[in-house]
C-alpha cells in the first residue's frame, strides 16, 4: 500500500501546486507516507487482516495503474469473488478519498497556504454533518469540526467510518478571512 499512497499523495500535492500557480513541484515527504501509511488499519466490518491485506495490495495495483474509482472498485471485488460489487465501490471512494485529503493537507501546508476550507460535494445525499460544515474556514494547522469531531481533513480517519464511508468532500486553500475586505 505505501506505493499507491505515496502515488496518490503525490498526485493530490500536484494538483494543490497547479490550483494555486506554484511552479515548485509537491514531494511527499516518506515519514509523512509513513505516518500516513500506519493510520490506515482495517476498519473494514467482518473483514478478517488477511482480506483487508488483499484489498490493500488491490487498490494499491489500482493507483499504480492510474485507474478510475470504479476500476480500483472492479479490482476489490475481485477480492471478495465477485460478491460485493457495492461495497467495492465504497471502500474504493473511502481510501482514496483518505489518501487524497491527506496528501492535500501535506501540501497545502508544505505550499505554505494558511487558511483552508471544507467543500461538500453539493450532492443531494451529502450528509448532514458535511453539509453544515461545508465552507467552514480554519487556519491550515487547526482542525475542523464536522459531527463533533476534530478532524484535519476530509477522509481523516480520525472520525468515526459514519462520518468517513463514501465521503466526496475535499479541502481547498483559502486566504486568511481576516485579511479580505
Amino acid at each position: 500500500m505505501r506505493a499507491s499512497a505515496a502515488h496518490t499523495l503525490q498526485t493530490a500535492g500536484d494538483q494543490l501546486y497547479d490550483e494555486i500557480s506554484k511552479d515548485d513541484p509537491f514531494k511527499t515527504p516518506p515519514s509523512e507516507v509513513t505516518v500516513f501509511l500506519a493510520q490506515r488499519q482495517n476498519l473494514l466490518k467482518d473483514v478478517p487482516t488477511e482480506t483487508h491485506n488483499r484489498v490493500k495490495a488491490a487498490i494499491q495495483a489500482g493507483l499504480d495503474a492510474g485507474d478510475s474509482r470504479d476500476q480500483i472498485a472492479a479490482r476489490i471485488n475481485q477480492v471478495f469473488d465477485g460478491e460485493a460489487a457495492g461495497r467495492s465501490v465504497t471502500i474504493a471512494q473511502t481510501e482514496v478519498n483518505a489518501a487524497y485529503g491527506a496528501g492535500r493537507q501535506l501540501a497545502m501546508k508544505t505550499a505554505g497556504i494558511t487558511h483552508k476550507q471544507w467543500l461538500s460535494s453539493g450532492n443531494t445525499n451529502v450528509r448532514p454533518s458535511h453539509r453544515s460544515a461545508n465552507g467552514q474556514t480554519v487556519p491550515i494547522a487547526s482542525q475542523y469540526l464536522v459531527g463533533g469531531y476534530l478532524l484535519d481533513h476530509p477522509g481523516d480517519s480520525k472520525a468515526p467510518p459514519h462520518e468517513t464511508i463514501n465521503c466526496h468532500c475535499v479541502s481547498i486553500p483559502v486566504e486568511d478571512p481576516t485579511t479580505q475586505n
